[in-house]
């Protein structure tokens, strides 16, 4: 197995709260990534997701990094890039996966020239169509129970390697959302990993799992992932 770890909540001002913000801070997240490199660079089998759904204006800011206003404060956002940088300077060669704007479904940057450069680069995206449990009426729509991902993540794939590091629907007995992503990654090339394994609780309709163990009994939901799984 490989362990993906993911930067996904983080502080933008001393003692702020810590969620997850616009993107990553250039003054604890550099920090961060530095400390995690070292610790795992040499074990092969430990991935780094760079910040997991950042939604910034521009794909210079996504890749590059400034300034980022978020209601009321304004901070300096590390960039793709320098987070990059700062874990290959520790040595570590690990794969990293970078995941598009806008939540992580949009592949716009890389289109408008702001690609990461470097090696062991993975470009990931998340699948949604239904990403909040507060619109009762969103996962009832036939229409929102298939996969509708950006047509351009297939463009990308020609170059590089993507996955799927999300996706779920926020319907427990509903298992054709999750079916459906699965057979489009697959009929791409594409890796894939899924949200979530907890039973219930913290996210209610997006659990995997009926229980916490010993059987981790399977949702409905569950099921395609559970068949996935063990096809591949």
């Amino acid at each position: 197995m490989v362990a993906l770890l993911a930067l996904q909540n983080n502080v933008i001002s001393p003692c702020g709260a810590s969620f997850q913000h616009r993107m990553a801070d250039a003054n604890y997240s550099i920090p961060f990534w530095q400390q995690v490199a070292s610790r795992y660079k040499s074990n092969g089998l430990v991935a780094f997701d760079l910040y997991n759904e950042p939604h910034v204006d521009t794909g210079a800011i996504w890749r590059n990094g400034g300034m980022v206003t978020e209601g009321t404060v304004s901070f300096n956002a590390a960039g793709m890039q320098q987070m990059l940088d700062a874990i290959r300077a520790t040595g570590a060669t690990n794969v990293v996966t970078v995941s598009g704007n806008n939540y992580a479904g949009d592949p716009s940057p890389v289109f408008q020239g702001y690609g990461v450069s470097g090696i062991n680069i993975v470009y990931a995206l998340h699948a949604y169509t239904c990403p909040h449990d507060n619109d009762p009426s969103c996962p009832t729509n036939p229409a929102n129970q298939t996969q509708h991902i950006d047509s351009r993540w297939s463009q990308i794939a020609q170059y590089f390697p993507v996955v799927v590091t999300e996706f779920g629907f926020p319907d427990r007995s509903n298992g054709s959302y999750n079916d459906s992503v699965i057979r489009y990654a697959e009929s791409q090339g594409w890796g894939w990993s899924t949200f979530m394994f907890v039973p219930v609780a913290p996210n209610g309709p997006f659990d995997l799992n009926v229980d916490s163990g010993p059987n981790f009994e399977p949702q409905p939901s569950a099921m395609p992932v559970l068949a996935g799984l063990t096809a591949n």
